[in-house]
């Protein structure tokens, strides 16, 4: 195989190991070891830990190693505070005039939630959960909120992936929870609308915090 496409394969497969949470955050990453565990030579270890460090996903700290991302309760603050706001005012835009194609993709998303929910697949829960949330702020039809949504959102993508993995409660009743989102969107009451997209903006983020009080429930 070229060594581009093994480096490829490397990186997708150690990109969906950290997604899933099979690499935790803190978890050292040695290019020897990868390149054994894939029988190949160090080069496309690491080429594609030089993609997942550009990503956010690894941090390489110099004579230490290489190790799977932590977010701090600061940066999640952070990124909380502003995504809060980004949401509420676009459900806020949005109630009421949602356009048949947004109404059309965010269904789709719901339904791609369900289904990673009900097969326990976390990595593609998240990418139907920002899926969601992106298509939400591009119905709000307002190129700049657009804009400064995808400048935040590898930010809230490391947050959801370097948090603690394990999500504590029931994926399909979080699921669900983007299901009423997308109903109280179609109602078309902004004050009912904009207060539920934040509410589940700020509890969304906290629960990817990581738990000091001990291990996190096995999933």
């Amino acid at each position: 195989m070229p060594r581009q496409l093994l480096s490829d394969h490397v990186y997708t497969l150690l990109r969906d190991w950290i997604v899933g949470g099979r690499l935790a955050p803190g978890q050292r990453l040695v290019e020897s070891e990868i390149a054994r565990g894939f029988g190949t030579s160090q080069a496309p270890p690491r080429e594609a830990i030089k993609r997942l460090a550009y990503e956010g996903l690894v941090i390489s700290q110099p004579h230490r190693g290489t190790y799977v991302a932590r977010v701090s309760e600061r940066q999640a603050q952070d990124v909380r505070d502003i995504r809060v706001m980004f949401e509420e005012y676009a459900a806020r835009r949005v109630a009421g005039r949602l356009d048949a194609e947004h109404a059309r993709l965010l269904t789709k998303d719901v339904d791609r939630l369900r289904r990673a929910a009900a097969q326990d697949d976390i990595g593609a829960f998240r990418d139907a959960d920002m899926s969601f949330h992106r298509h939400v702020c591009e119905s709000a039809d307002n190129a700049a909120l657009i804009r400064l949504w995808r400048m935040i959102e590898s930010s809230l993508w490391d947050l959801h992936v370097l948090g603690d993995p394990r999500y504590a409660g029931s994926w399909g009743a979080m699921a669900e929870h983007h299901a009423e989102l997308l109903d109280v969107l179609r109602r078309g009451d902004p004050d009912v609308a904009g207060p539920m997209f934040a509410d589940h903006a700020a509890g969304e983020t906290a629960r990817y915090l990581p738990d000091r009080s001990g291990p996190a429930p096995g999933r």
